[in-house]
């Protein structure tokens, strides 16, 4: 039985990650790591490893995702159509308790099928936004926007966006809407060399060197 169950030997083991035991209130830290062995019939060979030493199988959520929804009313006044109260809410995706993504809605419904694809959608990402890694690596990333050199300097967590700064000697072309009018935009004028954009922008190029 030794020799088919358990994690085998600690030494070589390879720690790849970590995750909680409990609630926000009363969370221990598990140290995740791959076994030589699995624990169960299921050819699952991920132990956890608490703060005191012991070590269990893991079959536990990895990564912790948690979705909240906030539904509110607000004032919507207009000199032209009059003053009315309309809904609003915000959805916010968190990861290992940190959000990582958010967005506005107004019908319920509407926002628990965009939540459902949009986890589909940030797990395959070329951020990596849902690993640790992904998260810490994000900063000073390099990547291209619209076919500009690029890099990440700041990462808006709360909105699921981020800003990008062009590399020195570069600048990010004008929006359509500057060409077609032909005519300053004093907006883009300024920003030329920094933009806001959503991580799961189109124009972002992830794979750059």
């Amino acid at each position: 039985m030794a020799d088919e169950w358990g994690h085998g030997d600690l030494e070589k083991a390879r720690s790849f990650g970590w995750t909680t035991i409990g609630d926000e209130k009363d969370s221990g830290a598990l140290e995740l790591f791959w076994g030589e062995h699995p624990h169960s019939r299921s050819d699952n060979n991920i132990y956890a490893r608490d703060d005191h030493g012991n070590i269990y199988g893991f079959n536990g959520h990895r990564p912790l995702i948690d979705i909240t929804f906030r539904s509110y009313n607000y004032l919507k006044e207009s000199h032209l159509s009059g003053d009315e109260i309309r809904k609003a809410g915000l959805c916010t995706i968190l990861v290992d308790r940190e959000p990582v993504y958010s967005f506005g809605y107004r019908d319920i419904s509407w926002a628990l099928r965009r939540a459902d694809v949009l986890l589909v959608e940030l797990g395959e990402h070329s951020s990596f936004i849902l690993t640790q890694d992904g998260r810490k690596d994000l900063i000073g990333r390099k990547v291209y926007w619209d076919r500009t050199p690029a890099k990440i300097v700041r990462y808006l967590a709360d909105q699921g966006c981020i800003i990008i700064d062009a590399e020195p000697g570069h600048k990010f072309p004008p929006p359509v809407y500057a060409i077609e009018n032909d005519e300053e935009n004093h907006d883009w004028e300024e920003n030329e060399t920094s933009i806001k954009d959503d991580i799961l922008s189109s124009k972002i190029w992830w794979h750059r060197k």
